[in-house]
């Protein structure tokens, strides 16, 4: 009786090594990236929160309150009454620029997903005051514009808010680790000067143009699968159509 045992021969481990390195490179990416929208869709959910319930206790202790004006003196009283008093500040950037180059990426935050026009460099602006908080997002805000003021006659706005989930790191992306939200007087809080309903349905078509309106999606649908097929995303689903 023939007792040896038969191994595998060196062209078979390596055939075996090349399968084995194909599946990981086509899952391994996948695996991250779905990781990474988990991980924005909790830290976002969780800002919200905290932002409510920052901005409902500030509603308790200014029951009339005005908007703000933009400009860097308006923009820093802004977040010194709204946000340094309710959120863990790990750096106070203010609006100096300098301050706000540490925390803040400066190059240009990307309009939205699948596309390379960016937005303007909110750091180098003045009108915005920034702060990285304790769990390494940075979060920043900015008083009304004239055209702002008129409308917050009707809308009740009171200031625009923006969130970056990862602070400084990539993407920098609008719609992806970026967000924006307008508090307004009647105590909601709306994705990028609207409501909720209307933020999600402008999400499912104009995520490439403007993904800063994306925030509504992220927490009231608790996914970001618009970002599988931008601008061709299914409102009620929550998926691609």
């Amino acid at each position: 009786m023939n007792n040896k045992l038969k191994g595998f021969t060196l062209a078979e481990v390596l055939i075996a090594l090349v399968i084995l390195g194909v599946i990981a490179a086509v899952t391994i990416p996948n695996l991250i990236s779905n990781y990474q929208k988990k991980t924005t869709v909790v830290r976002l959910r969780k800002f919200y929160s905290a932002l409510e319930s920052a901005y409902s206790q500030y509603l308790s202790e200014n029951p009339n309150p005005v908007y703000f004006e933009q400009g860097a003196e308006t923009s820093k009283k802004a977040f010194d009454a709204l946000i340094k008093p309710y959120f863990n500040i790990y750096y106070n950037a203010g609006t100096n620029t300098t301050n706000k180059q540490k925390i803040m990426y400066s190059n240009g935050y990307k309009k939205g997903v699948n596309t390379n026009d960016t937005t303007i460099d909110y750091s180098s602006n003045t009108n915005y005051a920034a702060a990285k908080l304790k769990d390494g997002s940075v979060v920043w805000l900015r008083g009304l514009t004239p055209t702002e003021i008129s409308n917050s006659n009707n809308n009740g706005y009171v200031v625009s808010l923006f969130i970056d989930v990862n602070g400084k790191k990539s993407p920098n992306i609008a719609g992806v680790d970026t967000f924006s939200f307008t508090l307004n007087k009647d105590g909601t809080i709306g994705p990028s000067g609207t409501n909720i309903t209307n933020s999600i349905e402008r999400c499912a078509t104009q995520s490439s143009s403007f993904g800063l309106v994306c925030g509504g999606w992220v927490i009231f649908k608790g996914n970001m699968n618009y970002v599988n097929c931008p601008d061709n995303a299914d409102a009620n689903t929550g998926n691609c159509k």
